[in-house]
């Protein structure tokens, strides 16, 4: 055998710790084969290939495994009173090696872990960590007092969330489980999966080799323990927590998210007052508005991000600012574009006298020109108020969207939100503070603009007068009774999760004589938790007063812990000292915590934020994995962390021991894979931030503002949505025809050419070229701040190729080029006539269909640096159908043979038609009266006067009617020098 020492090297038999050989012979097996094989395992008796001599393997690796990771072989080696090289096998892997696939979760495992362990080995130790973690949780579970359920779809697949309270008040939150919807999101089919996941969740070994089926007690613990169930306001996810008490029996309450309704709070009024409403679609949600233009363009976005670095006396730095973050599909963040609209309105104005300018003759174009033109100072005043108000909102919805976020506190926290409303509305202060002083300081100063040749400012000295500010405060007026309504719709006051208030505490109350909660509302409060919690009202009062105190010390000593923690600390306290159990009492109060710590936090925003960590981890080149694979994976990112990485690695060892036994080694050298360093947080030290300016605004607001009540009620919340969409295109057709050859010129700038593809003519181009992009640039400089001076649509140098002369005589000018002028029409793309306005017909059809330039001989002798000229659209670039009559024929000869020799060009997407029965069909088809979107120009005919006259059909057209529709011309040169 060939490299005989190194395979028996690696097969080493020890007794008492000496080395006796090796273990590995070769041998004949049953058919007279040779092979290779283990003397050990012959000598024990045991009954595999190795014994037998029959293994025939050409790697090494192999070898190796059967010494290091056989069960047979090892208890064969006991048997006979030897130990192997690597002494003790262990029987799972190592906590460390675990550490290792949980360092690389996320990252794809079809690899392994390398120089480790293979795709194989790490997707079963991912499936024991994700086993381990659900086994914690189920453990958990178990002794669960009182649990939360909430849920959520996207994208055809449910997800759920748990949040579970024991009998020692500990709070566990966890992810129950995922799945795809099959048959749709309907309110049964829900119920059908959510009782899957269920089932699931519960399946010990479910996703490994042994699956050991459902835990029913445990699974009738949990559904009897569930007595909350919150997911959004959709019909079909309310229906199905209302039809839910099948799955879970003792469900008190279905709730709606708050987060979300805290979010209508605002859409809602804002929609019912038409004025706000239009100028939010104009501004920030309209297709057209200068907000979605940005946000979805990268080269609006550089412009914005440029005008920013330049702006100054702006209140905050902006250095980073790219866009304004306006994001349609979530109201509530419309905060940020609003914000930024008015910190950054100088930069707003310079985007868009950038469209105006750089993009005429464009829909961009006219809508930044009707944009300036209705804007006005009272426009500007009412977006900077919805702007602070927006930010009060926004404060609001990231106070309660979190899991986080405690129950107790939510009442005091809309109270506040009201009350700043109030303040900034009802006694004018918005006026004094945030982005609304901002806008009032920018309208003290001018800004002057041309529009279609008129000027126009907006702002200066009395730009904003009293009628202004008293007409947008009276639409603000209406938007706070309309948001008072809405507070009463969305969360009223006989609401459970409200009752937990009386629980609410802060480092004040301790200070306090009396309690600052109205004494009949904390009755009432009282009366709802015993009545639906079925507890004693009388002892929970006498508890909760002995308590109270208690949980009280506990606030001021957890500074910035929840209530709930106070709470639970105070209680957890008592119980563990016998003295103050036998004097304090604290069963009912206890069951009522329970409650109360299950359901803080009550949202989906967990559950989104979930799938917002599976779009995230879980990407495109991912997601061949299975579902059991899927599952494995979120279960670790979502409760990874929740028993700590040590515990449940060492979990994942019994797993492993239970489901796989010995595991495989791989045939390499161990190597030690450092930890990867997270790279490090550091926080920005200036106050001139965006966060930093929010704050300052909210803090001065609630300095200042003063609680007050929520009575006023005028009318109810009406829905009005106005929605403005207007499709803009860019028009591209103006540099299709040089596309080929200026790909060729910047490729060879770019040296990306190879010798046999460069001549001279290329040489001279491109670099004329690059002179001439050069000077365009420093010239786009310089007129950016110009609004009455025009781009050209090309570049227009005439003598560079070959063009066409209507007169001889103009090839014989003096500076001009006679050698470049051409007879023949189609080799030219410049056209010099005298009057490039009337040009003669055969000149004008050849530009109109395959586009070029008409010019005049001023033009040509200065070649293209002054004179006049047209640059003509080309009309078979088009897609069309067109037939020609034989009357248009035989009048018009000399323009059929033009239009008969373009029509057979290359490039030309016209198609000929042979009879006016075929053109009849072929019209009848794309404009009849039963196509919805007629397209009637797709089909046309070009006939005689007499012809078109006769037919009397818009698509039927003479000679000049025909030029009319063709004919798409723009300036290229305005003459003059």
């Amino acid at each position: 055998m060939r490299n005989e020492w190194k395979w028996k090297a690696g097969a080493r038999v020890l007794r008492d710790g000496e080395d006796i050989g090796s273990w590995l012979v070769m041998g004949k097996g049953p058919g007279g084969r040779l092979g290779l094989g283990c003397w050990v395992c012959q000598q024990a008796g045991v009954d595999n290939e190795f014994a037998s001599a029959t293994v025939v393997s050409g790697s090494l690796g192999n070898i190796r495994r059967h010494g290091s990771s056989s069960a047979e072989h090892q208890e064969a080696l006991a048997k006979l009173g030897l130990d192997s090289v690597l002494g003790a096998v262990k029987d799972a892997p190592s906590t460390a090696e675990f550490h290792q696939v949980l360092q690389r979760l996320g990252q794809s495992l079809r690899k392994g872990v390398p120089d480790q362990f293979g795709r194989h080995k790490c997707g079963q130790m991912r499936y024991c960590l994700a086993e381990a973690s659900r086994a914690s949780a189920r453990t958990f579970l178990a002794q669960a007092k009182s649990i939360a359920v909430a849920q959520d779809c996207r994208a055809n697949r449910l997800l759920m969330r748990y949040c579970a309270v024991d009998e020692r008040l500990n709070v566990r939150r966890g992810f129950l489980g995922s799945c795809l919807l099959y048959g749709g999101e309907t309110i049964s089919n829900l119920l059908v999966h959510m009782d899957a996941v269920v089932t699931r969740f519960f399946s010990e070994g479910a996703g490994g080799p042994s699956p050991a089926g459902c835990n029913d007690v445990q699974k009738a613990h949990f559904c009897q323990a569930v007595s909350i169930f919150v997911a959004d306001a959709a019909s079909n996810e309310q229906g199905a927590g209302r039809c839910s008490q099948q799955l879970f029996p003792n469900v008190m309450s279905v709730q709606k998210d708050r987060p979300h309704a805290v979010q209508r709070l605002l859409q809602r009024p804002w929609s019912a007052v038409p004025e706000l409403n239009e100028l939010l679609q104009a501004f920030v949600f309209g297709s057209g508005s200068i907000c979605q233009k940005i946000q979805f363009s990268h080269v609006l976005q550089g412009v914005f991000q440029a005008y920013v670095r330049e702006q100054e006396q702006c209140p905050v730095a902006g250095q980073r600012v790219r866009n304004l973050q306006a994001a349609k599909h979530r109201f509530a963040s419309c905060h940020q574009p609003l914000g930024r609209l008015i910190l950054y309105w100088d930069s707003i104005f310079s985007t868009l006298d950038w469209v105006i300018i750089k993009r005429a003759d464009t829909e961009e174009s006219v809508q930044a020109r009707d944009f300036l033109l209705q804007l006005t100072p009272r426009k500007m005043i009412l977006l900077a108020m919805l702007a602070d108000i927006a930010d009060e909102a926004q404060a609001l919805v990231r106070s309660v969207d979190s899991e986080s976020h405690d129950t107790s506190t939510f009442p005091e926290q809309l109270a506040a939100y009201t009350s700043h409303l109030h303040h900034l509305i009802n006694e004018g202060e918005i006026l004094q503070t945030g982005f609304t002083l901002c806008m009032l300081q920018q309208l003290e100063h001018s800004r002057g603009f041309i529009l279609g040749g008129q000027s126009k400012t907006i702002g200066g000295e009395d730009a904003v007068t009293e009628d202004d500010i008293l007409d947008c405060i009276g639409r603000l007026k209406v938007f706070l009774t309309l948001t008072t309504k809405a507070i009463s719709t969305e969360f009223p006051t006989f609401d459970l999760l409200s009752s937990f208030s009386v629980f609410r505490l802060n480092v004040q109350s301790r200070k306090r004589s009396g309690d600052d909660l109205d004494p009949e509302w904390k009755d009432r409060c009282f009366q709802r938790m015993a009545k639906t919690l079925k507890v004693d009202k009388a002892l929970l009062l006498s508890q909760f007063g002995q308590v109270k105190p208690i949980a009280a010390h506990e606030a001021l000593a957890l500074q910035d812990g929840s209530t709930f923690q106070a709470w639970q600390t105070a209680v957890q306290r008592i119980c563990s000292r016998r003295r103050a159990q036998e004097n304090i009492r604290v069963e009912t109060l206890a069951e009522v915590l329970a409650y109360y710590g299950s359901w803080n936090g009550l949202c989906t925003s967990g559950v989104e934020q979930s799938f917002s960590v599976m779009c995230r981890v879980i990407t495109p080149e991912r997601r061949h994995m299975s579902e059991a694979c899927l599952l494995d994976e979120l279960q670790l990112h979502f409760d990874g962390e929740t028993c700590g990485h040590d515990a449940l690695c060492t979990g994942a060892v019994v797993v492993w021991q239970r489901e796989f036994g010995i595991p495989r080694k791989s045939c390499f050298d161990q190597v030690t894979i450092t930890k990867r360093q997270q790279p490090s947080i550091t926080e920005d030290g200036r106050d001139a931030t965006e966060t930093a300016f929010r704050k300052r605004r909210r803090a001065e607001v609630a300095a200042s503002a003063k609680q007050v009540s929520m009575e006023v009620v005028e009318s109810a919340a009406r829905e009005g949505s106005a929605q403005y969409w207007s499709a803009s295109a860019y028009d591209e057709e103006k540099w299709q025809e040089n596309r080929h050859y200026k790909a060729r010129v910047q490729a060879l700038l770019e040296n990306t050419l190879v010798e046999s593809e460069i001549d001279e003519e290329l040489v001279m181009v491109a670099q004329a070229y690059k002179d001439q992009q050069a000077d365009a640039d420093a010239k786009r400089l310089r007129k950016e701040a110009k609004a009455d001076d025009l781009l050209r649509p090309l570049l227009l140098n005439v003598q560079d190729h070959p063009y066409y002369v209507a007169d001889a005589a103009f090839a014989a000018l003096p500076g001009v080029d006679a050698t470049r002028a051409v007879q023949d029409l189609f080799l030219a793309s410049t056209f010099v006539v005298k009057d490039p306005a009337s040009p003669p017909d055969d000149v004008l059809w050849k530009a109109m269909l395959l586009g070029g330039f008409l010019a005049n001989k001023d033009a040509l002798v200065s070649n293209g640096r002054s004179g006049v000229a047209f640059h003509c659209s080309a009309a078979l670039h088009t897609k069309r159908s067109i037939y020609i009559s034989d009357d248009f024929r035989a009048q018009h000869a000399p323009l059929f043979s033009i239009i008969d020799r373009a029509l057979n060009e290359p490039d030309s997407k016209w198609r000929r038609l042979q009879s006016w029965e075929e053109f009849s069909d072929k019209s009848h088809a794309a404009c009849g009266d039963h196509v919805a979107q007629k397209k009637t120009y797709q089909v046309v005919a070009l006939a005689s006067r007499a012809e078109a006259a006769a037919v009397n059909m818009a698509n039927v057209m003479d000679q000049k009617s025909f030029e009319s529709f063709m004919l798409r011309q723009s300036v290229a040169k305005k003459g003059f020098g």
